[in-house]
């Protein structure tokens, strides 16, 4: 399985595509209308690159915004409720980190699913009013009934964390980048703005006991198998894919094979010398800060110095420039490249002196340089792409170095990265930070909370090796009340009898029955007279003659006599709330005939 992660509903790439954190991250899509699923789905049939309309836009009901294309506004993202008419969507892809970023298949039969989970997102701020994020909670429902926030990661799950099931839709559509038709697969799912208030009111929850800590470098270390799963997993599959690739197929030419395959991984191994830096930079900082050239690297420690000069001594030749490169450099010129790297599909879309020249070096891809090397064969960029993804994959880390001519290898690999982790001695397992949730106040019920999404893979079955992949999170966004004065609001309409005479009025049939009982019978009995009643004489409500009694209204009656009761309400508390004004507007309607 290649290296897979979340990226932003593929119909969404070709707009997204400037703008990385985007398009690493879930979109938020906004829909009006209870048929919210219908438009969802005749989108992706019909035209699937016009899911851009619904990406989710601030908005209120006076200046309502949908879309990419929707005015630029300050204001923060509102997600309203159902009853306000409004309907919001988190959609993504889930693809394989190759060129092209192929779907991933979900296998549901090993009981595989895609979900989301909503974070509660807490800030402070400054005498200046400058905001400043103090941390992410996760909303957790316990075994013992309990509900309410703990603190939670971007790299994980809670434990018991709500997660909302997704569901996929396929359509057939642009392929991606490059718009090549293929069968594509969206997953989405309903935000829960409705349930606002309960989140809002949410409580922190005291952190369950933290099982004990696996020492610093060993297998069960977190940071280990984070590591095997973001480099080493996709550098080996890389390379077995390469080697599967490379083959000529039947009717094919051997030198077409083979440039395919180069292609494709130069673009692979960018990725890959990125995301081992990006691993470098969360856990071992100071190794991090070597690569990029702003430390020295006399100024490490043993552990990580043994791992520095494991990754400068792999060479690659850069036959273009006729000189040599190792990985640092390698990494620290991908690293001026990043962002167009990450955010380009196809192979041909990458900056022209880039992976071909430092990486791989092909100078046949070259031929305005001056005086270039004699060009080389097929069988001379593999074997320099071979030195790149790792040769001697495999040999066991025990091995004497001299037994691993210009490989790594992926065993010694690990057991270098084990030893940096081990004498880094960071903790393994975040400790409950002492920051308590703000407490519940007012303010909190006006919508000032903010919350994003995080959609999240899961493999039950695949072991400690492969835990969830949670995806970037989505763009913050706020959830509004019942009561929202900015909410758009639903057009009801309720017709009353156009024609109130008698002879009209008698002809409704009474569909309306109320069955009331002996006992609330005989107490109704007693205000039959309003001026016993006023005068305290509230009458025999004992006649001896004991039963039940169904009465049928007629609805039109009702439908009226609510409406004046209503007026005649509005009238008298009028005087206390001057209300009347914005109680209501009417506008005639030309009799026809």
């Amino acid at each position: 399985m290649s290296q897979v992660r979340f990226f932003a509903p593929s119909p969404l790439w070709d707009d997204l595509v400037a703008a990385p954190a985007r398009f690493r991250a879930p979109a938020l899509l906004r829909f009006a209308g209870d048929d919210f699923i219908d438009q969802y789905q005749a989108v992706l049939e019909t035209e699937p690159k016009g899911l851009r309309g619904f990406v989710a836009r601030p908005e209120t009901w006076r200046k309502p915004a949908v879309g990419l294309d929707g005015p630029v506004s300050k204001d923060p993202l509102r997600l309203y409720q159902p009853v306000h008419g409004r309907f919001y969507l988190v959609a993504t892809s889930l693809a394989c980190r190759v060129p092209g970023l192929p779907e991933h298949t979900v296998d549901t039969a090993k009981e595989e699913a895609v979900a989301f989970v909503l974070r509660r997102i807490t800030t402070v701020k400054n005498a200046k009013g400058i905001e400043t994020e103090t941390g992410e909670w996760a909303w957790v429902q316990r075994t013992d009934g309990s509900k309410g926030w703990v603190r939670a990661d971007g790299t994980g799950l809670a434990a018991d964390e709500e997660r909302i099931p997704m569901f996929a839709s396929t359509f057939a559509g642009a392929g991606g980048l490059r718009n090549t038709p293929m069968r594509r697969r969206v997953f989405a799912g309903l935000i829960p703005a409705s349930r606002r208030e309960t989140y809002a009111n949410g409580a922190e929850l005291s952190a369950q006991a933290q099982p004990p800590r696996p020492a610093a470098g060993s297998l069960d270390d977190p940071r280990v198998i984070d590591f095997q799963r973001s480099v080493l997993d996709p550098w080996t599959e890389m390379k077995e894919w390469y080697d599967t690739q490379r083959r000529t197929l039947p009717g094919e030419a051997d030198e077409d094979r083979r440039r395919f395959a180069l292609d494709s991984v130069e673009q692979s191994s960018a990725l890959l010398l990125i995301d081992l830096y990006a691993w470098c930079e969360a856990e071992l900082p100071r190794l991090a800060e070597a690569l990029a050239g702003t430390r020295g690297a006399s100024t490490l420690v043993p552990a990580q110095k043994a791992l520095y000069d494991a990754l400068a001594a792999v060479r690659v030749t850069d036959r273009a420039l006729g000189n040599r490169a190792d990985l640092v450099q390698s990494i620290r010129h991908a690293l001026a490249f990043r962002t167009k790297i990450e955010t380009l599909a196809a192979p041909d879309g990458l900056p022209a002196g880039y992976v071909r020249r430092v990486l791989i070096g092909d100078p046949r891809q070259f031929p305005a340089l001056p005086a270039p090397p004699p060009a080389g064969t097929p069988k001379d960029d593999e074997a320099a792409l071979i030195k790149l993804i790792g040769d001697r994959i495999g040999p066991p880390w025990e091995l004497e170095p001299s037994e691993l001519p210009g490989g790594l290898g992926v065993r010694r690999l690990k057991k270098l990265v084990m030893d940096a982790l081990a004498a880094a001695g960071l903790a393994l397992v975040p400790a409950v930070l002492a920051e308590q949730l703000p407490a519940r106040r007012p303010a909190s019920v006006q919508g000032d909370d903010w919350f994003v999404v995080r959609c999240v893979y899961l493999r039950p079955h695949c072991g400690r090796r492969q835990p969830p992949l949670v995806s970037d999170r989505s763009e913050r966004f706020q959830l509004t009340s019942f009561f929202e004065p900015d909410a758009p609001a639903r057009h009801l309409r309720v017709a009353l009898p156009v024609d109130t005479s008698p002879a009209t009025l008698r002809k409704y049939n009474r569909n309306v029955a109320f069955m009331l009982s002996d006992q609330l019978r005989r107490q109704m009995s007693r205000a039959s007279n309003l001026k016993k009643l006023v005068d305290g004489e509230v009458g025999d409500e004992d006649s001896g003659i004991k039963f039940g009694v169904i009465c049928s209204f007629s609805i039109p009656i009702i439908t009226i006599c609510a409406l004046i009761l209503l007026m005649i309400l509005v009238a008298l508390l009028n005087i206390v709330f001057w209300w009347i004004p914005l109680f209501k507007i009417c506008f005639p309607v030309p009799k026809r005939g």
